[in-house]
């Protein structure tokens, strides 16, 4: 085969940094998101390894999908061959904490100020943005030694003795008990399941400063 072209649109996201064939650095004729490489003469029988490096540009906090990805070799005057369909696919969870001084009013936030006595609630943001289900998705989480947990802080709305952790997730509002959500006095720990794909959700408890 003469003039062979090797080609390959890729998904939108990435960018080629590096190319080569059977070890041997490639020239990029083409650009940086359609890399184009013109392989020359292939003799009958052979096997060519083409092996493309590319860079990911993931946006900060969104969901991201799979990398689809099929490549085409045109043999000279022949007709193109298209590969089949690879699928990359991308693991993002993210997690981030929040705490409000509910005795003052005070606003969410990162930091917060408060006195002995105060209640403090605690806030874990927790969001799946790759593109794969997460199985046995654990929050844990060391509460400061001067802070004490309230174990019956969701009693109220919740009907039921000892529910000291809220979770959001999916538009619903469930509670657990303290007994199993907190593994000693100071530590949570809670297995949230299978974390899907793209979904998100918080987890909140309390705490009084001492």
């Amino acid at each position: 085969m003469t003039s062979t072209v090797f080609k390959d649109t890729l998904p939108s996201g990435l960018t080629l940094t590096a190319a080569s064939m059977n070890g041997t650095v490639l020239t990029n004729v083409g650009t940086a998101t359609q890399p184009q490489f013109n392989l020359g003469s292939l003799t009958g029988g052979a096997v060519r390894t083409i092996t493309l490096t590319t860079s990911a540009a993931v946006a900060r906090d969104t969901v991201q999908g799979p990398y689809l990805n099929a490549a085409t070799v045109t043999p000279g005057t022949t007709p193109t061959t298209t590969s089949n369909t690879v699928r990359t696919d991308l693991i993002y969870p993210t997690l981030s904490k929040t705490v409000q001084n509910l005795s003052t009013g005070g606003s969410v936030g990162t930091s917060s100020t408060g006195l002995p006595g105060n209640v403090v609630e605690y806030c874990l943001n927790f969001a799946n943005n790759g593109s794969l289900n997460l199985p046995s998705y654990v929050l844990n989480d060391t509460i400061s030694s001067n802070t004490a947990v309230q174990r019956n802080a969701y009693d109220a709305v919740s009907g039921q003795t000892g529910s000291g952790v809220k979770v959001v997730q999916g538009g619903t509002t469930t509670y657990l008990a303290s007994s199993s959500a907190f593994v000693t006095s100071n530590t949570l720990s809670v297995n949230l399941g299978t974390l899907n794909a793209g979904t998100s959700g918080q987890l909140c408890f309390q705490g009084k400063i001492q």
